[in-house]
């Protein structure tokens, strides 16, 4: 089949080579994974840092009228309206994208919609980091260095996790990692984060192994595919959650005000 796809309102128009449904699919797999999942997290990620280094400076009003309250009652309000908040503008964007594509086109693909708690739940993972740097230090500037270093990291271990295993099947003239190297390698897999198997699952979600431009289909991914489990995945990053906003509560009980 072939045909055309107008971007930008009509300004752009470039030629296909896929069925309406794979387009649409295409589509929402690259609004999803990369624009909302990659550029929109890191974007939320910088524009909320400052919420909690502001709240708790030592001359907020909020934090003195607040003091009877135990603080981590208070942490855990906070987090979850900021939560909240980056929830109802991904619900925007998810399901404007969703309901443009499917009047246009006619194809209505629901696995799209799974990236809209996926993504929520990908923010609050990253941003519980956050917390425990605002709470540490009170610093807007350390909050975005920090969650965004963070975020490279995590995506660093995700792939370095998949490339040890898969490197040796691609037939690659790089010598093979050491065992203690790819122990190492493993248990940050684990501990951290993994905005890369996010992307996967939602690609999973959609169905989109036909399509070429996936993370999926990276050589590096595609042939570690059978280590990717993604309820463990899920599973270890909601831990990583919990430790941080505890240790963001420990922290906050020790702070001065």
């Amino acid at each position: 089949p072939t045909g055309t796809l107008k971007l930008l309102f009509g300004m752009m128009t470039v030629d296909i080579r896929r069925n309406a449904e794979d387009s649409v699919r295409l589509i929402e797999v690259a609004f999803g994974s990369w624009l909302a999942g990659t550029a929109g997290l890191l974007l939320a990620l910088v524009f909320t840092a400052s919420f909690l280094p502001d709240f708790l400076q030592p001359g907020s009003a909020v934090v003195l009228l607040a003091k009877p309250t135990p603080r981590w009652v208070l942490l855990l309000g906070k987090l979850l309206g900021v939560v909240a908040f980056v929830a109802m503008q991904a619900g925007i964007f998810f399901l404007g994208t969703w309901c443009a594509l499917g009047i246009k086109t006619g194809v209505w693909l629901p696995g799209y919609l799974g990236g809209w708690p996926l993504f929520v739940f990908q923010f609050a993972v990253f941003y519980s980091f956050s917390v425990l740097i605002a709470v540490s230090w009170r610093s807007t500037v350390a909050c975005v260095l920090g969650v965004l270093l963070f975020w490279v990291l995590a995506m660093g271990l995700n792939y370095g996790r998949y490339a040890t295993h898969s490197l040796p099947k691609l037939g690659t003239e790089a010598r093979p990692l050491s065992p203690f190297t790819q122990g190492l390698v493993e248990l940050g897999y684990w501990i951290f984060p993994k905005p890369a198997d996010a992307i996967l699952i939602l690609e999973e979600t959609l169905k989109s192994e036909q399509i070429n431009l996936t993370l999926a289909q990276v050589p590096e991914f595609k042939e570690a595919l059978d280590r990717f489990d993604p309820t463990l995945s899920l599973l270890s990053s909601l831990g990583f959650m919990s430790v941080m906003i505890a240790l963001a509560g420990v922290q906050l009980s020790k702070n001065e005000y």
